[in-house]
Order: C-alpha cells, then structure tokens, then sequence
C-alpha cells in the first residue's frame, strides 16, 4: 500500500516543530545580535509565534536591509528571527515531504546510473 505523506497546517505550527526549526535555524548563527535578543525571551517568542499562527493572525514583518562585501558588494535583505523561525518551520516540513514522495524515483536512477555506464 502507497503511503501518503500529508503535511498539515497544525504539524507545521506546533510548538514542538517551531522548536526544532528554532534548532535548526540556530546553526552557526548563535553570536548574532538579533539571534541573541530574541533568545533572551525564546519560549515567550515561540509561544507568541505559535499563538499568532493558530489565531491566524500572523503577520510577516519587514526585511532589513544591509550591505556585504564578500568579494564584490552586495545590498541583502533579511527577514526577523522570528519570521525566519516560520520559514524554517515550513521548509523543514516541505523537505521532508519532497524526500518521501522523489526517494524511490532518486533510488531508480541510482540504480539505472549503475547499468548503464558510457
């Protein structure tokens, strides 16, 4: 039997998913300063999040923009932690779901790759 892999709107809000995508987005960001004020208040920042998403009263703030030269000038524009939490959140349960649904055709071609060498 197929298995269908269904991504609901409450697996993707729920605190537990906010917190590993909190984990996650973490990664090699810990010295920042918006990283570091909003972990200040981290569980009442989630739980705000959260509570604003079951509501559905979530709003997306505003991009803030800043320049980098790394090696040529560059003008980025980035999101809030918290709404960067959100992304992250909606990523990691998309990623997920794509993995599950292409593995077996990825498998395949493997497979196929292996038996048919030029």
């Amino acid at each position: 039997m197929k298995k269908l892999f269904n991504i609901q709107y409450k697996d993707i809000i729920s605190l537990e998913n906010l917190l590993l995508a909190w984990q996650e987005f973490l990664n090699g960001k810990k010295k920042k300063t918006d990283v570091l004020e909003f972990q200040k208040s981290l569980m009442f920042s989630i739980i705000s999040l959260h509570r604003d998403l079951v509501n559905k009263s979530y709003e997306h703030g505003e991009y803030k923009a800043f320049n980098i030269s790394d090696p040529k000038p560059r003008n980025i524009h980035k999101a809030s932690v918290r709404d960067r939490i959100l992304h992250r959140a909606i990523y990691e349960n998309f990623t997920r779901f794509l993995t599950e649904l292409l593995y077996p055709i990825l498998f395949l071609v493997e497979i196929l790759k292996e038996h048919i060498k030029p």
